[in-house]
């Protein structure tokens, strides 16, 4: 026995076993109860393939998905919105539509907050929405307009596919019973 043969004859170790392995949530199918994969699905996060559950909050905690969210919705909020003429293409800076839009959407927030806040809702959650106030104009002959937006939580709205292919919103709030609104009370 060579000097050589020593070391090649030295145990080659043992793989050790990976991490399993579990498919997204598009094509999670379970095997049976006691699949470890059941219990993580219902944790409410998407289990990727080394096996590490990543929720929405989980992914907002790291500092680069947080910024990028951050400054996306940031850029979005600083953008101008206007309501113009349509036939001068001049600002119509006359029509509260315009003012709801560019200075007051509601009582407490400006129109970069808002604009900001329904970014984030459409990035993290992947929807804003957003209730249309409307009061009766006296100088416009009492018909309708838009005096304001008030910002609702995604997660608790439900888009609807009525029997008739439209849709409606059901909003569910914390306290209280639920709200169905019709697509043109509801800014999506």
């Amino acid at each position: 026995m060579g000097l050589f043969s020593f070391f090649r004859s030295a145990a080659t170790p043992e793989p050790q076993s990976a991490a399993p392995v579990f498919p997204s949530a598009e094509a999670m199918a379970f095997l049976s109860l006691d699949d470890p994969a059941v219990v993580e699905f219902l944790r409410g996060g998407n289990v990727s393939t080394s096996g590490v559950t990543v929720s929405v909050e989980k992914a907002m905690r790291n500092t680069a998905v947080f910024r990028s969210v951050s400054l996306v919705s940031q850029s979005i909020g600083m953008l101008p919105l206007h309501v113009v003429e349509k036939d001068t293409k001049e600002k119509a800076r006359e029509l509260p539509l315009f003012k709801v839009l560019h200075r007051r959407p509601n009582n407490f927030q400006t129109a970069y907050d808002l604009k900001t806040l329904l970014q984030h809702h459409a990035l993290v959650k992947g929807n804003g929405y957003a209730r249309i106030i409307r009061s009766r104009d006296i100088r416009r002959g009492g018909k309708p307009v838009i005096t304001g937006l008030v910002p609702l939580n995604p997660d608790r709205v439900t888009p609807i596919q009525n029997a008739d292919l439209s849709v409606s919103y059901r909003y569910q709030p914390k306290s209280g019973g639920q709200t169905i609104f019709d697509p043109l009370d509801l800014f999506h």
